[in-house]
């Protein structure tokens, strides 16, 4: 395992502790400012940014900062880190066991992600990848299905969007999770088919789904826009997408 991951190992369970130390929900809740992105701060989310960036500076990591709260970080480097300390702010908050840390190592866009990293908060498991030497859960290599089993995440307006409607035809089990980087990953490590985010209601950032993306790919699956097209973004926090990931290129032209 390269160290840069060890660290964000570190940087995980620190923050872990610092949620288990807050004392009641209601705190972790406050709202503390405005992010860089144009939403609310809540405290945990202010809490888990400052420990992260404290592990940047740190262990001097040779890397601009992209993430929610402060933006753009310009360290004058080429390359960036970007971040989403606390992915499901309100799973969090309501006990549910699915909130993250989400890391990309990228340079302009998240679609150049050299590594990517999640670890849920809620009990440590991690998942991680590195360009060109595969995809992890903890040590273990994991691959994407190659069975198209119609084991869908899916958060949609079902209602009114056409794409959504189509999607659920072809579905045998859905789930919302809300947590999209832990969504991507359990695609990656084969859990489910497909991972679906659609509609005006349900607009991703890159900080959301960067180090996702990079561990679906590396792990063999396919990360599209609504039409098909392969799916980027640039380093802007306050831009937002629909976003669809595949674990394999044949589930992605029968469902599209």
């Amino acid at each position: 395992m390269d160290r840069i991951f060890e660290i964000f190992i570190g940087a995980g369970i620190e923050i872990m502790e610092k949620i288990e130390e807050i004392e009641s929900a209601s705190s972790k809740m406050e709202i503390t400012g405005m992010g860089a992105d144009g939403t609310p701060t809540r405290y945990i989310d202010k809490a888990s940014e400052d420990i992260f960036l404290k592990t940047v500076y740190e262990n001097d990591l040779p890397y601009n900062v992209v993430s929610e709260e402060a933006g753009f970080i310009d360290r004058k480097y080429s390359q960036n880190l970007v971040v989403d300390p606390i992915d499901g702010t309100f799973n969090a908050h309501a006990g549910i066991p699915m909130y993250s840390i989400s890391i990309a190592v990228a340079g302009k866009t998240i679609g150049d992600s050299e590594k990517g990293f999640v670890m849920n908060l809620s009990n440590g498991e991690y998942f991680y990848s590195d360009r060109g030497r595969g995809a992890f859960r903890l040590n273990k290599r994991i691959r994407t299905s190659s069975e198209s089993r119609g084991y869908f995440s899916l958060s949609a307006d079902y209602a009114s969007d056409p794409l959504a409607k189509k999607l659920m035809r072809h579905a045998t089990k859905i789930r919302t999770l809300g947590c999209a980087s832990l969504e991507l990953a359990t695609l990656a490590s084969g859990g489910i088919d497909m991972v679906a985010y659609l509609g005006s209601n349900n607009l991703l950032r890159n900080i959301d789904v960067a180090a996702g993306i990079a561990i679906v790919r590396e792990a063999g699956g396919t990360v599209t826009e609504r039409d098909g097209s392969e799916f980027d973004m640039d380093l802007d926090v306050r831009k937002r997408k629909n976003v669809m990931a595949f674990s394999n290129a044949e589930l992605m032209k029968v469902v599209l």
